[in-house]
């Protein structure tokens, strides 16, 4: 019987062998979307850094109109508000060179 290459050899210290399987993270992987991590992984480290940043600076915008008080419910604040939203979005996903 001819042995397969890594039989017999153990995994690197610290690490699991790759075969391990560990009922838990099976039973959190299926809640995962594999594919925004595999197009995060496709981005440059500046690139991340920078849709980070943009993320920050969206959720910090919205915690400020947030706290600009309670809102008078008028049409025009419901616009003013959705525009805010949107453009905070738009932000995050095409960020601005700055």
């Amino acid at each position: 019987m001819s042995e397969k290459p890594d039989e017999g050899r153990e995994a690197p210290r610290g690490l699991a062998p790759a075969d391990f399987f560990d009922p838990v993270i099976e039973a959190y992987k299926k809640d995962v979307d594999r594919t925004l991590l595999r197009e995060n992984l496709k981005l440059t480290v500046e690139e991340r850094i920078r849709k980070a940043e943009s993320f920050h600076k969206s959720s910090a915008r919205l915690r400020g109109a947030a706290r600009q008080g309670p809102l008078v419910d008028k049409a025009s604040d419901r616009d003013t508000i959705r525009k805010q939203c949107e453009r905070a979005i738009a932000d995050y996903y095409e960020p601005t060179e700055s």
